[in-house]
């Protein structure tokens, strides 16, 4: 909860971008096998990690939701480190986090999405740094649920630049299965 929070207290408003994400050449399929459980942390290089816990520790205040602002201050660009964790690129991994649909839901259904750390990124609150945004693709398309509700993805990640109207996103997971989230599965 404490990397979610100091994502969020680092990003800046974001502006939607032209044009939408786009969707991968290939779609990857997860490999046989229980898939590596990873947390938010673990997408954030270790020798970041570090400057992001120190500033952390630093800031006094808490950032207010992009809806609170007032109408006639600019909003910032999506701000924060692209850099990935090179060992995580083809790991077959499982993550909770909260889908925001990109693509035109028909029937509750969508194929890509964006993956964020904590309910109302990128729509109530700014988005966070794009190595703590993950683009979804899914070779179907599954079921939206509600996106207050957190879900466990799995799939293959791949440390994959992807541009989109709501964020950029450092990371691409070909989904391969998502879940309610509920603690300890």
């Amino acid at each position: 909860m404490a990397l979610a929070l100091l994502a969020l207290a680092l990003a800046g408003c974001g502006q939607p971008k032209p044009g939408h994400a786009r969707a991968p050449e290939r779609f990857v399929p997860a490999p046989p096998g229980e898939p590596e459980p990873i947390v938010w942390s673990d997408l954030i290089p270790d020798e970041e990690l570090a400057e992001l816990e120190r500033q952390m520790s630093l800031m006094q205040y808490a950032m207010q939701p992009a809806a609170d602002h007032e109408e006639s201050a600019p909003a910032a660009a999506q701000t924060g480190s692209s850099a990935v964790v090179s060992e995580l690129d083809g790991l077959h991994i499982r993550m909770p986090g909260y889908l925001l649909p990109l693509d035109a839901a028909t029937r509750g259904r969508a194929s890509e999405f964006l993956l964020v750390p904590f309910y109302g990124a990128c729509v109530h609150y700014p988005p966070p740094p794009p190595n703590q945004v993950v683009y979804v693709v899914a070779e179907e398309p599954v079921s939206i649920g509600e996106i207050w509700e957190a879900r466990w993805v799995e799939g293959v990640l791949e440390t994959r630049m992807v541009e989109s109207e709501l964020a950029d996103a450092a990371y691409t997971l070909y989904l391969s299965r998502s879940e309610l989230y509920r603690p300890g599965r």
